[in-house]
């Protein structure tokens, strides 16, 4: 009787499991379509931004990404604490 438990309770588990993982699944499916929907229609009514939980659409000149990225670079600001120390800027003359 208890190795008849032990197997319902194991099988009621891995159902709960695949049940939570197709849930998942599903609720991928429909974040993804609706984000794309919302970029679609965001960029053809001409909007700058749009915010939800996170950026949901913005057009490319919004996006600062690569200039952070840069100065979060850990080689980049080891190079800039060099050339400080000897007193260079490490940028090109006329580079902003």
């Amino acid at each position: 009787m208890r190795d008849q438990q032990r197997e319902f309770s194991r099988k009621g588990g891995e159902f709960q499991d695949d049940l939570s993982t197709r849930k998942n699944e599903e609720i991928g499916k429909v974040q993804r379509y609706l984000l794309e929907e919302i970029r679609t229609y965001s960029g053809a009514q001409g909007f700058d931004l749009v915010l939800g939980e996170g950026v949901f659409y913005n057009k490319p000149q919004l996006d600062i990404t690569a200039q952070v990225l840069e100065v979060l670079n850990p080689s980049r600001k080891l190079a800039d604490r060099s050339c400080q120390a000897r007193g260079s800027t490490g940028k090109a003359p006329g580079a902003k």
